[in-house]
């Protein structure tokens, strides 16, 4: 799992061209607020993004919610939606595991749909 979530921090990384006449500098802030945090006791791996600006977290934002929504206008199109880019890398997994994860999920109160 750890492996899967190493290639998609990779793609969530990596920034798209700036927009014409966009006026904001980039500060690199999404790029370098990328995490996979072990989760205790064999329970797997997590990722996501704790950037923020002046306290308030914005990821969801930028690359959308876990919902694949979210994402402001000035995004679509230009960054990748966290939730299309993490399910296609999932459909490299085995049947199995794809199942153990979502047996996992709804155990943690997740919708795993």
């Amino acid at each position: 799992m750890r492996t899967i979530l190493e290639r998609v921090k990779r793609i969530m990384e990596a920034y798209p061209s700036e927009r014409s006449g966009q006026k904001y500098v980039r500060s690199g802030r999404m790029f370098r607020s990328w995490r996979i945090k072990k989760l205790g006791n064999n329970k797997g791996y997590s990722l996501g993004n704790v950037a923020q600006f002046k306290g308030n977290a914005y990821p969801q934002f930028v690359v959308g919610d876990a919902y694949g929504t979210s994402q402001a206008w000035m995004h679509k199109g230009r960054w990748p939606l966290f939730r299309e880019v993490t399910e296609k890398e999932l459909e490299a997994l085995p049947k199995a595991l794809e199942q153990e994860i979502v047996m996992v999920a709804r155990r943690e109160g997740f919708d795993a749909r």
